[in-house]
């Protein structure tokens, strides 16, 4: 089997995987430039979103930044800070702030702001400072791995560029539900209002001889909502059930021993008896 050929098996197993999804996370891929917000809603992203899980975010014609972003769970931004900012080192403030994200005001009262789930897809960068995401983004993940092209230059591209086509789609799952492989470490992702740090990519860590090395195998699932019976979104989500568990738990059982106690008749015998 061909590279392309398991790349597109791989793929297709986490979608079909994905397919029953009880609850679609509503995502917004936005950018800035020349002052003036714009919100993705090409078939690229909407196609990549909905075989990961999750649903696009479409603006309004025109574009109504802060009533369309609203819908939005998470924001994936891809702005050029160093250009569309004036500081090249720009943090999530900075984002905020030309975003008009005031506190206080309705602006700031957006589900991805409370939930700090700003990510950017700088994540991992080349020694110039360049995305990687976007240096490789010639393969498309929805004409190379949908099979709407399978023409020898898209193929070869794929292949070559076989993180842009797979850890892509990959990355938006674990964004979606971290549970999904709690072992998955983010390709380009990084959580942006959090500032995680950005990885530098160079020549002597870069290796392409054995794409499917980093690749680990797709086990489908088909009842994979059914079966955990949890939501796979939120680590945290075990934690607290258990708790919620424990906690009811311990205040039937101090309710019972209450009852009981009330309900135990005590029996007195006067001394004068003995």
């Amino acid at each position: 089997m061909e590279i392309f050929d398991i790349i597109q098996a791989q793929y297709n197993c986490h979608k079909s995987n994905l397919s029953k999804t009880p609850k679609r996370t509503p995502i917004a891929w936005t950018f800035y430039r020349q002052g003036e917000w714009h919100i993705y809603n090409e078939r690229y992203f909407e196609q990549l979103s909905k075989d990961a899980g999750s649903t696009l975010v479409v603006p309004s014609v025109p574009i109504q930044f802060h009533s369309d972003i609203h819908g939005a769970d998470k924001v994936i931004d891809q702005t050029d800070l160093a250009e569309a900012l004036p500081d090249s080192d720009a943090t999530y403030q900075d984002w905020l702030n030309a975003g008009k994200f005031e506190v206080g005001t309705a602006s700031f009262d957006q589900p991805f702001i409370h939930q700090n789930a700003v990510y950017r897809v700088d994540g991992l960068v080349d020694e110039k400072g360049f995305f990687d995401w976007t240096q490789r983004a010639a393969a498309r993940p929805d004409l190379a791995l949908t099979g709407k092209s399978n023409t020898g230059m898209i193929r070869a591209m794929c292949i070559l560029n076989f993180r842009l086509t797979y850890f892509s789609f990959t990355d938006i799952i674990h964004l979606n539900y971290p549970l999904y492989d709690r072992s998955y470490q983010y390709v380009w992702l990084r959580n942006f209002a959090k500032m995680d740090h950005v990885r530098t990519l160079s020549s002597s860590t870069y290796s392409c001889t054995d794409p499917l090395a980093l690749m680990k195998t797709c086990k489908p699932q088909h009842d994979l909502f059914a079966e955990t019976g949890l939501s796979l979104r939120h680590p945290g989500n075990v934690g607290i059930t258990l708790g919620i568990l424990l906690t009811c738990g311990l205040v039937a059982g101090c309710v019972a021993f209450y009852r009981n106690r009330r309900q135990t008749k005590i029996e007195y015998f006067p001394l004068s008896n003995f």
